[in-house]
């Protein structure tokens, strides 16, 4: 039994070292686990490649065992035999390890998201119900909290410990660092806000700026205010929130001074709300800011003026001369782009380009609240 667990052993980091060949992954690779200790966490956790080669041969119980403690989310006593049967400690420690990585290499390959049974990626693997790995480990499709919305609103497979989860299968925060993070589901850019110059230099060494957010997808990654509610957060962990719309982010928001590979608790819990009871009625609020010198429209052509037709007479009745003159004044209506917009599309069909309502032309006003914040054309449409 133990030999055929160092044959599976090779084969799984053959199939990582293809992946590398080939430019997948590079140094390491990564596995979703719940965390033992905190049920509404996934934890990211990177797998060195190096690590397995060193592991590789199964042969200490207690080497293995360690590794298989550092993953977070393996119930020792899959690995931990009795102590009446501690001859069969280091099958069972190996036997666990090999089916671990044999799922979590598949789950890598489909970056933790695609339906396997779908591509015949694993004879294990026919639906979605949860995938029996050892006695007490299963592997099963959860959501994710505000990373849900940048995944597409696809499931992640994550490593649970039976009796683990909780029965209402509430969306998980995600512990990774950005590396980690960027590595299977990047890139990830770090935005940095240029700080204060002294007055002995006039440059900022750039370990110097802070940095404000990470360009993660059309959205982004900032600090957020950890409420009640959220999980406890570990020493070296800063919680964060994924935004939609980057154009969201405050002017003075900015991450924490952040140390290398800093690891950060994803999936702060935000929900914009409707108020279907608000008494205010739009046309009359548009005005009212139009009125006010609040809303600045962008026009094609703006309000004017102008002299529509100029009447010039003379009359002559010897010895005198009358002239007189008319002069006929219009006013030009402005034409917003709104408009110029709408009716184009109307009109030269041919010319219509759906991409233009995905651009960021709109602006969401909460006259309650007096917030704004920049949408694209297609919610606005929609409303």
């Amino acid at each position: 039994m133990i030999d055929q667990s160092r044959s599976n052993m090779k084969t799984i980091i053959s199939s990582i070292q293809r992946m590398c060949d080939i430019g997948y992954c590079n140094h390491f690779f990564s596995v979703l686990g719940v965390a033992r200790d905190r049920k509404r966490v996934a934890n990211l956790v990177p797998i060195s490649i190096q690590r397995l080669r060193e592991i590789s041969s199964l042969s200490n119980t207690e080497v293995c065992s360690k590794f298989l403690s550092e993953l977070g989310f393996v119930p020792p006593e899959d690995y931990e035999p009795p102590a009446e049967d501690s001859e069969n400690a280091l099958e069972l420690v190996a036997t666990t390890i090999v089916k671990v990585l044999d799922l979590a290499v598949v789950s890598y390959s489909g970056a933790h998201l695609q339906d396997f049974h779908e591509k015949g990626l694993h004879a294990a693997l026919y639906d979605d119900k949860p995938i029996k790995v050892t006695t007490n480990l299963f592997l099963r499709k959860r959501s994710l909290q505000c990373l849900d919305g940048y995944l597409g609103q696809k499931q992640v497979w994550t490593f649970e410990a039976i009796g683990s989860t909780d029965p209402d299968l509430a969306p998980l925060y995600l512990s990774t660092t950005m590396t980690t993070f960027a590595d299977i589901w990047g890139p990830a850019w770090a935005v940095k806000e240029q700080a204060q110059a002294s007055e002995s230099s006039d440059h900022v060494h750039d370990s110097q700026k802070i940095i404000q957010y990470f360009d993660i997808g059309k959205g982004a990654l900032i600090s957020w205010l950890r409420t009640k509610d959220d999980p406890e957060l570990l020493s070296d962990e800063v919680f964060a929130h994924w935004l939609p719309n980057k154009f969201e982010i405050s002017p003075i928001a900015s991450l924490p001074n952040l140390k290398h590979d800093q690891k950060f608790l994803i999936g702060a819990k935000v929900k914009f709300t409707v108020n279907n009871e608000c008494p205010l009625i739009i046309r009359d609020c548009t005005k009212l800011l139009r009125n006010g010198g609040r809303l600045h429209e962008l026009y094609t052509r703006r309000k004017r003026v102008y002299v529509d037709s100029t009447i010039v007479a003379a009359s002559i009745s010897l010895p005198s001369v009358q002239f007189g003159g008319q002069i006929q004044v219009k006013t030009r209506e402005a034409n917003h782009v709104k408009s110029a917009r709408v009716a184009a599309w109307i009109h030269r069909p041919s010319q219509r380009n759906p991409s233009l309502i995905s651009d960021w032309y709109g602006v969401e006003v909460s006259i309650c609240t007096d917030n704004a914040r920049r949408r694209p054309l297609v919610p606005s449409a929609c409303l």
